[in-house]
Order: structure tokens, then C-alpha cells, then sequence
């Protein structure tokens, strides 16, 4: 009888399987190759029984060798599921806890698969509740139309991620919450579902309303305190002009009785006809109007009357001012001229620098009107006009008689924005101290002469309030420059 020769097999793979189940196939293997090795022996066949007999022993080995490798396998994979379990735990330990924020996990058919505690508060339900559930038809998505709902999944979808704001009705109050819905995708780039981010902001905007609020007294405040650290200074502005009206006053009514007493011959001159009038008639008014001064007066009434409405016209003018810089603003933009704001408040601070400095207007005429609060920016340039006047009187010392320095205002603007320029021939600030200026309460003026606000208050206006920027370029001893850049477009 003649046999093939059986080609011997190293490895059998066997996959799916536990190690139980492998070696249980292993062993009911040799269970029968023994079984068909002790028929062939009692039947006498001994060529077989040589074959039979090595493919035996390989078995055997393979079986270890299968033992082996399977115990290897089984104990890298507790290892790894031991690792996968404590980082699910660590992750959802932050899920839970760690992050302030409401998550929720869902798949591409808008089903709910995860919900964080934090998202079961904000929405009031329970994840075991609605795992599985379709998030379109539960009530967390209070105030969002389908059609807003699949609008915000086309964006997620273009940009993998939709930003919100949604108000939830939450107990008796309204809550304000900040929501993103990101996407998720797999390593392929394939859609796999959405995660749900969201924020309760209700407090954080309260705090910004009192931060404004807060923000918006202090501004007024400071606003009065310049207002009465300016009011010397404006009284006198005010009682300069006043004291000319006066004076002129009390020249009209003596010059009107000389006038009366200078007349009344003429007038009786005037009632007698041709005939009655004589040498003496004649002579008598020509000396009346002589008593009376009639030359001079001709001259100077009309001077007096000049100078009595330039007067008046410069108490209205200080009046207006100090009446548009005190009136509080809206909280919202408006359209203004920066060139008005700025002629404003060179009139409400003369009296603070006309002693050491003269003040140079180059303002461009055609500067177009600006979106801004005028208020605010009145007190921005209030509070740089007196820093350079206060920084110029520093630098002038024992001041000589009339030497004074200057002080420049510029305006400028261009396609996107409006640029004011504000100089002095001041002190100028040390390069060490430069970058502390806008610092809250900062300041190098001796105590009573400054707050340290001003400049901070002139930095939150410009940059934060109008999207616009401030800085600086100063010399010691030369002078400083701020520059000012406010955005045309609200």
C-alpha cells in the first residue's frame, strides 16, 4: 500500500476563540490521533505508525507553544483593557467634574448617547432616561426651531463648528447659556455625530452689567471731580468777560444821561421854526453837545457795544462748553464730530494751560463725522490736555514771564480711520515708566494732584469702548506725543 507524504504544518491560527476554547480543540485533537494511532498499530501498520508517530510529537509541541502564545495574548489584553478602563475613568471624572460646562454626545441621527451630571442639571433630565433618544424631540434645545436646528447642523457641517446663544427657562428664572456644537468625526475624515457644549453665562453678564455700570459712575465721577477742579478756573473765564459787559454798562448809562442833557437843547431848538432861531439858540446847543462829550462818545459807544457782545458771546460760548461736557451721554454711539469735542474742551480747560502753554489747533476741516460716545471722548481728551499742560508747567520750572511751551492737536483721517494727534513741550516721561502709564491708580504726581485714572480710564474708552488704540512716543526733557486711531465704522 503506498501513503503520500504528509507535508508537516507549523502553526495552526485559530482566531475568535478564548484560550479555553483552544486548547480544548488542541487536546480533542490529540485525543484522536492517539485514538487512530492505536488502531494502526493493532492493525499492523507500521509505515504510518512512523509517520504518525513525529506528527505526534509536533503536535505536542505546538501545543505548548499555543498555550503559551495564548496566555501572552490574554495577559497584553487585560493590560490594555486595564489601561482603557482607568483612562474612560479619568476622562469621565473630568466630564463629570472638572469641566464647568454641560456636555452632551450625540450620533449622527441625532440620537443621545452621553450626558454629562452637569447637562443633566442645565436641561433637567436624566441620561439613562434619554440615552437613545432623538435630541430634537426632547427639551433641550429650548428656543431653537427645527429650522435653526438644521441650519446650525449645515454650519457645523461647512465649518465643524456652530457658536450660539440660547435662553432657557430654568426653575422661575431665565437663564442665558453659550452653546457650541462641534463636529466628530472619524480618522477617515467621516461624519460620526456632534457634541454639545454649554455654558451657563446668566451671572458672568450680570457681573459685566455691574462691571459697566461700575465703569460708567466712575467716568461720571471723574467727570464731576474735573468739573470742580475746573471751576475756579472756569468762574474766572466766566467773570473776565462779565466784568467788560459791566463796566460797559455803567458807561452807557452815564454816557445816556449826558446824551439826554446834551440833546434837550436841540430838541427845543428843533421845535422853534426858522424865524425864532438866533445866534443864542445856536450856541446854546453846540455848547450842550460839547458838555456832553459828543466826539468821544461817538467813538466809544460803538467800541463799548463791541466789546459788550464779544463778552457775551464768550460767557455763552464757556456756558455751552462746560454744558456739553457735564451732560451725561447715551450708552450708545452716535455720530459726532471729533473736531467739536475737541474745540469743547479746549474751551472748558483754558484756564488750566493758557498760563504756560498755547494751544495749536490743526484740525482737519473736512474730518468726517465719527461713531463714538462723546461724553468719554470728551473726557479722554480732557484728561490728556491737562496731563500736557500740568506735564509742561513741570518742565518750565520757575516760570519766567511769558515763556510758555506748546501744546498740539491734530486730527487726520483716511479710509478706515480717524487719527488725533495730541503733543507737548513738556517734561516727557522716562522710558522705564512708559509701559505703567495706563496701569489702574498709577501715577507720578505728588499726592492730591492726581488719581492715577486718567489715562486708565482714556485707555478702556478708546481701546475696549471703540475698538480703536493709544500709544505713546515721549523724550525726556523734549515732550510727549499720544497718538490716537478710532475705527470709522461703528
Amino acid at each position: 500500500m503506498a501513503l503520500a507524504r504528509l507535508q508537516p504544518v507549523d502553526w495552526l491560527l485559530v482566531v475568535g476563540q478564548d484560550k479555553a476554547t483552544l486548547l480544548g480543540a488542541a487536546n480533542r485533537i490529540l485525543l484522536w490521533v492517539g485514538i487512530a494511532y492505536a488502531v494502526l498499530l493493532s492493525l499492523g501498520v507500521s509505515g504510518v505508525v512512523l509517520l504518525l508517530r513525529p506528527l505526534t510529537g509536533r503536535l505536542l509541541v505546538h501545543q505548548k507553544e499555543l498555550g503559551q502564545l495564548v496566555d501572552e495574548q490574554a495577559r497584553s489584553l487585560l493590560q490594555t483593557d486595564k489601561k482603557l478602563r482607568e483612562k474612560t475613568l479619568f476622562l469621565d471624572n473630568i466630564l463629570r467634574s472638572s469641566i464647568n460646562m454641560a456636555i452632551v454626545a450625540i450620533d449622527g441621527d441625532m440620537r443621545v448617547h452621553y450626558l454629562n451630571p452637569l447637562a443633566e442639571e442645565m436641561f433637567e433630565v436624566a441620561a439613562e432616561r434619554v440615552a437613545g433618544a432623538d435630541l430634537r424631540g426632547l427639551q433641550v434645545m429650548q428656543g431653537v426651531t427645527p429650522q435653526q436646528m438644521e441650519q446650525m447642523l449645515q454650519e457645523v457641517y461647512q465649518r465643524g463648528e456652530c457658536n450660539f446663544l440660547v435662553s432657557r427657562e430654568h426653575g422661575d428664572s431665565t437663564h442665558l447659556l453659550s452653546a457650541r456644537v462641534s463636529s466628530i468625526t472619524t480618522p477617515e475624515g467621516k461624519q460620526a455625530g456632534y457634541v454639545l457644549m454649554a455654558r451657563d453665562i446668566t451671572e458672568e453678564r450680570r457681573l459685566e452689567q455691574e462691571k459697566t455700570l461700575l465703569q460708567t459712575e466712575l467716568l461720571q465721577a471723574q467727570k464731576l471731580e474735573s468739573v470742580g477742579r475746573l471751576a475756579a478756573g472756569i468762574a474766572h473765564e466766566i467773570n473776565t468777560p462779565t466784568q467788560y459787559v459791566i463796566s460797559n454798562a455803567e458807561f452807557f448809562a452815564e454816557s445816556f444821561n449826558s446824551l439826554v442833557a446834551g440833546l434837550q437843547p436841540v430838541q427845543r431848538l428843533l421845535a422853534t421854526t426858522d424865524a425864532e432861531i438866533g445866534p443864542q439858540q445856536l450856541q446854546a446847543a453846540r455848547d450842550a453837545l460839547q458838555a456832553a462829550d459828543w466826539d468821544y462818545l461817538a467813538e466809544e459807544i460803538p467800541r463799548a457795544i463791541t466789546q459788550s457782545r464779544d463778552g457775551l458771546q464768550r460767557i455763552s460760548s464757556i456756558v455751552l462748553a462746560m454744558k456739553e461736557f457735564s451732560h451725561p451721554g447715551g450708552k450708545e454711539k452716535q455720530d459726532a464730530s471729533l473736531n467739536r469735542i475737541i474745540d469743547t474742551t479746549v474751551i472748558v480747560t483754558r484756564n488750566e494751560w493758557k498760563y504756560v502753554a498755547e494751544v495749536e489747533a490743526d484740525l482737519a476741516p473736512d474730518l468726517p463725522l465719527l461713531p463714538c460716545l462723546v461724553d468719554e471722548m470728551g473726557q479722554v481728551i480732557l484728561n490728556m490736555l491737562v496731563n500736557a499742560a500740568q506735564a509742561i508747567a513741570e518742565s518750565l520750572g520757575e516760570n519766567p514771564e511769558g515763556a510758555k511751551g506748546r501744546i498740539t492737536i491734530r486730527t487726520r483721517f483716511d479710509d478706515k480711520s480717524v487719527t488725533l494727534e495730541l503733543s507737548d513741550t513738556g517734561c516727557g516721561i522716562p522710558q522705564e515708566i512708559q509701559k505703567k502709564i495706563f496701569d489702574p491708580f498709577f501715577t507720578t504726581k505728588e499726592v492730591g494732584k492726581g488719581t492715577g485714572q486718567g489715562l486708565t480710564i482714556a485707555h478702556d474708552v478708546i481701546v475696549n469702548k471703540h475698538g480703536g488704540t493709544i500709544h505713546l512716543a515721549s523724550e525726556p526733557g523734549q515732550g510727549t506725543t499720544f497718538c490716537i486711531s478710532l475705527p470709522r465704522q461703528a
